[in-house]
């Protein structure tokens, strides 16, 4: 799968370490163990921009000689989750899972085609401004979202 990205990231974006200082404290406040895995895995999670399935992270693990079990992964990525580090994406007609980490801009929406994979990523100040205006004609406070365009890339038109 190829990833884009459709915009750059700003200068005022947290910092990896900080970001692990979150997990961390996230950990504690839950009474949770903060391990060299769990630290692993976050390392490993905000190492790339691209979007990666559990099993992926775990070989890419692996490969760098981590210690670290499919289910210490598996266990880990609803962790990353709920501290709001790690969002979920269906990117896939075949349903599979992938992730990515919230380091870089919020708010972006995806394109993936259908043909080769490849994900797009964008954002759209039109489309901010009518899912604000959706929601408040509604009465409905947005807490999150995911919005996935599935079509053909121009390199597989």
């Amino acid at each position: 799968m190829s990833h884009e990205t459709a915009f750059p990231i700003p200068d005022d974006v947290e910092t990896v370490e900080s970001y692990m200082e979150r997990f961390v404290a996230y950990l504690r406040q839950k009474n949770l163990k903060v391990t060299q895995e769990r630290l692993d895995i976050v390392r490993e999670v905000f190492s790339t921009d691209t979007h990666f399935e559990a099993a992926d992270l775990v070989i890419r693990l692996r490969q760098q000689g981590k210690r670290v079990s499919p289910a210490t992964v598996y266990r880990t990525l609803p962790l990353l989750i709920d501290s709001g580090l790690l969002r979920q994406s269906f990117l896939s007609s075949g349903r599979q899972t992938y992730y990515e980490h919230t380091l870089g801009p919020k708010g972006h929406e995806h394109m993936i085609c259908v043909r080769c994979g490849k994900v797009i990523e964008f954002t759209s100040a039109p489309l901010e401004e009518a899912l604000r205006q959706i929601a408040k004609e509604h009465g409905f406070r947005s807490e999150r979202r995911r919005i996935e365009l599935f079509g053909v890339c121009s390199d597989c038109l």
